[in-house]
């Protein structure tokens, strides 16, 4: 048990309807309803097509390839549905979504310190740290989502591994696939607004590494 709790159903279809209206909930629960149907190929195209409205780079830009650069996590976001896995694997799509997002922060940054870090780290900073480092860039609401996104979703998807005994045993951490879809959405538009403040340029964040 953490001290967090992870974020509720309904909170997080709240933050996505706050940053894309309600058509993103719609589209996150049809596409899981279709996996459920095992009609992954489907499920896939509306995901994508809906995706390509929030501009940007996202997964309806990889035509079954790896992006490169810091998009790359996008692949795997992907794979699930083209493994035909998708609906038990919502931890590893929402590892990978936000995973762009830390990639993101670390290659962004105007602040020498994490310019240097981003050019020779190994471990590197956790998501939480980097965000604590780049406050001052960051308007306070985005800043604000991006806490909530990574203490209430990122850490539990990204370091719990415990996922009960049987059905009736399912712990709080877990996630459904309309949740794990939702929480794509959600970093598709936060980091889509991060790149406008950065300096860095799509064709920039495009380069390895």
């Amino acid at each position: 048990m953490t001290d967090e709790e992870r974020a509720a159903r309904d909170e997080i279809f709240s933050h996505l309807s706050k940053l894309t209206g309600n058509e993103a909930i719609d589209v996150s629960k049809e596409v899981y309803e279709l996996c459920l149907a095992k009609n992954y190929q489907l499920a896939l195209e509306k995901l994508k097509k809906y995706d390509k409205t929030l501009g940007g780079i996202g997964i309806y830009k990889s035509e079954g390839k790896k992006l490169p650069g810091i998009y790359r996590a996008f692949a795997y976001v992907e794979l699930p549905f083209r493994s035909e896995n998708a609906e038990e694997d919502s931890r590893d799509i929402i590892e990978a979504a936000c995973g762009y997002l830390e990639a993101l922060i670390k290659r962004i940054s105007r602040l020498s310190f994490i310019e240097k870090i981003r050019e020779s780290y190994k471990e590197g900073l956790p998501l939480g740290n980097l965000l604590y480092k780049v406050k001052e860039m960051l308007p306070l609401e985005i800043f604000n989502d991006m806490i909530w996104l990574n203490k209430k979703v990122y850490v539990f998807a990204k370091h719990k591994y415990d996922f009960g005994d049987d059905e009736d045993n399912i712990p709080e951490h877990y996630f459904e696939l309309d949740e794990a879809v939702a929480v794509y959405l959600i970093a598709r538009v936060l980091g889509r607004e991060i790149e406008k403040i950065g300096k860095k340029t799509q064709d920039e964040l495009l380069q390895y590494p």
